[in-house]
Formats: structure tokens, sequence, C-alpha cells
């Protein structure tokens, strides 16, 4: 049996991040692994796990926490994974990237979400591997889950007309554009209303904030679009969904999609990210596209 530190966010907030980091916890400890979890904030724990664990998993890309462990000779227990964050070396200041640079140069392994991170990693003397964020959720939770919908979801479970789902933490924008493209998808959603198609359309938020008043209120004025904002686990909601869109700017791998991809639920995905075999993909934020082949697919 080994010793697992595992540094990463479990939820709530749910998040392709969040729900990997608490299956695989899941998947080591009944497989017979000790596993401790520590939350990136608790850094005091992790200061004391650190001399106890065979292995420190850690799911971000801190100074903090690299250069403790370098001070204290533990670098070569350590695999980083890499979600995503590595899109921001580009921007970094020199000097910070510098540093990053020889403190990663030195850990024991990094595993990236997906091929095209790859590229981000020219000038670190440690190759990065490619894994797959995606560990098969627990099925005998689905009642459990379904149960927690409100009122407005639990209808479209119960309702015969495809439904077409997409999703986002938070309504993020990234310079200047949509990183989820959700204004995109209700441009779908009114595309398919106003030609009197029998389609539902479901906006999973994570968190709603002050900027999505306009979001919300062209959500609420069309009829065949329901918002779900709060901490939900979503793949029951795949499991059931005719189609799942995902256009985003940027993506590590995309819980999401492998998900609604195990379920056999078809995927629409924007062409910025490698994506999986059967996804067929779209220009980002091209309604009139992602218009088209949901008509072709429902």
């Amino acid at each position: 049996m080994s010793n697992y530190m595992i540094i990463g966010k479990i939820p709530p907030p749910l998040g392709g991040v969040t729900v990997f980091v608490e299956r695989l916890a899941d998947k080591l400890k009944q497989s017979g692994e000790k596993v401790n979890v520590v939350s990136p904030i608790e850094v005091h724990r992790a200061f004391w796990g650190m001399f106890r664990a065979d292995h420190i998993h850690i799911h971000t890309i801190s100074i903090l926490y690299l250069g403790t462990f370098l001070l204290f000779r533990c670098l070569n227990k350590v695999t980083v994974f890499d979600h995503n964050h590595s899109r921001h070396f580009e921007t970094m200041p020199k000097f910070k990237f510098l540093l990053i640079s020889y403190l990663l140069s030195r850990v024991g392994s990094i595993k990236v979400a997906n091929s095209i991170l790859v590229g981000n990693y020219k000038g670190i003397s440690k190759d990065p591997d490619v894994f797959s964020p995606f560990l098969p959720p627990v099925l005998d939770k689905r009642a459990g889950i379904v149960q927690s919908y409100p009122q407005t979801v639990l209808d479209l479970f119960d309702n015969t007309s495809p439904l077409i789902v997409t999703s986002a933490w938070k309504n993020v924008h990234e310079s200047g554009e949509s990183v989820y493209g959700l204004e995109s998808f209700t441009q779908v959603a009114e595309m398919a209303y106003e030609q009197g198609l029998n389609l539902s359309f479901l906006i999973m938020l994570g968190i709603e904030s002050e900027e999505d008043a306009q979001l919300m209120h062209k959500a609420s004025s069309l009829p065949n679009l329901v918002v779900l904002v709060g901490q939900y686990e979503s793949w029951p909601i795949l499991e059931k969904a005719a189609c799942l869109v995902r256009n985003t700017s940027t993506d590590g791998d995309s819980v999401s999609i492998r998900e609604a991809l195990y379920f056999n639920t078809p995927v629409l995905a924007s062409d910025r990210a490698p994506r999986p075999e059967k996804v067929k993909l779209f220009s980002k934020d091209d309604h009139q596209q992602i218009f088209k082949l949901l008509k072709e697919i429902i």
C-alpha cells in the first residue's frame, strides 16, 4: 500500500477538475491505497503531508508548492497535473516563467490534459505525458443526484422533445470573447424556437455573476430554454441529452465531452482544441453552423 497526497480542489464547486480529483481519490482508495486529499489553500496540511507521502499529485502549478517541495527534497515524488493551467505561460512575466520552468524541470513527472498543451512546455527540460482527465461516474448515485434537481429540470426528463445541453462553471470572458459561448448557445435556442422545432435547451451554470443579467433575461424570454444554476452533478443530464454543445474558446480535455461520449450522447464542439473521435467540430461562436449540425443529428 502506498501513501498518496493529492493537492487539488474537490466539489464543491463542481467542475471538470474538481470532479476528476474526487474520482481519482476514490479510485485509489478502492484499489487499497492510502489517500490524503488536501485543498490548495491548506498549505500547513500539505507541508506536513509531504514527508509522509510516497506520491504527491498536484492539480495546480504553484511556485509556493513546487518551491517548498524543492527545498525539502520532495520534488522527485511530485506529479503535476496540468488541466489547462499552462495556457498562462505565454503571458507570464519572464522571471516568473523562468522560475516555474526550473521547478517543473525537476518534478517526477508532468501530465497534461490534451496534446495541444504539450506545446506550452517548450524550453522546459521535462517532457509532459498526455492523460485523459475522465473517470467514469458511480452509476449507483444516479437516483440521488436526479432528485436534487429543481422541478424545471425534472420536467425536461419527462419531456419527449430532444434535449440540447451546454455547461460552464461561470460565464467567463477572456480577450473579448465568451470562453464557454453561452450567448451563441442562446441564439441557437432562439433560432429553434422561431422555426418551431421541438427541441429543449439547457444551460448548466455553476455560478451566476452580476454580468449575467443580459444572458438570463434572454434565456427567460425563450420558453424552450432552461438555465440550471448551482452545484449539481451533470452526468445524469448528459446521459439523458440528445446532444452536448461545447462552444469553448480554450479547453483542457473537457470532462463533460468524455462523460457525454461515455453515455453515447452526440457532441458538437468548437475547433479551438483537440477533441476526441466522434466529436463533430464547428467554428467558435458560429451559431448558424451549430444549428445546422444540430438539425443533422436530431
